[in-house]
């Protein structure tokens, strides 16, 4: 939109678009909602989507990044928040490319990534949730919610804790970059 630049580093743009979210908020038809707050999730099952992270915890850390400036464009604390406040049973959320299936405070955070061609043939093992060959998964069936997967980042982060301090690359990364920094002969 004219006059809307996330370059000057505000947030105007990144709440021009969470603000979308409540335009949409009447949009099923089902019955008219005021408000997110009035939806009441204890009564009903609520399944939330976006296309971005709604949670940077649900991205691996920065070193085991091939794009270390990944964090900075896949997701907004804004839809944090707003996922956050709704609590649904499960959140699907896209973008990063990466297989997840976890459990944070009381919520299902699943990603079910496609990914390109190139990448399911580089890095399957970080792109597959559940068993192999992946096959597209029904996560709402005959009034359930499909069992929990495991997924390679959200299984390494139930045995692993964070470290932001920690800054050595990891292996692949390290081998790639070298790799990249080699002068052509």
């Amino acid at each position: 939109p004219d006059g809307l630049s996330a370059a000057d580093g505000s947030r105007a743009l990144a709440e021009y678009f969470d603000q979308m979210n409540d335009r949409r908020l009447n949009g099923s038809g089902k019955r008219n909602i005021r408000s997110w707050d009035d939806i009441d999730v204890s009564v009903e099952q609520v399944i939330s989507f976006s296309h971005f992270l709604p949670r940077l915890d649900l991205l691996p850390e920065k070193r085991f990044l091939f794009y270390p400036n990944l964090p900075k464009a896949v997701g907004s604390d804004l839809l944090g928040q707003r996922v956050a406040r709704l609590r649904p049973d499960m959140h699907v959320f896209g973008h990063t490319h990466f297989g997840w299936d976890t459990q944070i405070n009381g919520t299902r955070f699943l990603q079910l990534a496609l990914s390109y061609p190139y990448e399911r043939q580089r890095r399957l093992g970080s792109i597959e949730v559940g068993p192999f060959p992946q096959r597209l998964m029904a996560i709402w069936e005959d009034g359930a919610f499909a069992p929990q997967q495991t997924a390679h980042w959200s299984l390494y982060y139930r045995t692993h804790k964070r470290d932001p301090s920690n800054t050595e690359l990891a292996p692949w990364v390290k081998s790639r970059l070298e790799k990249h920094l080699q002068p052509e002969e």
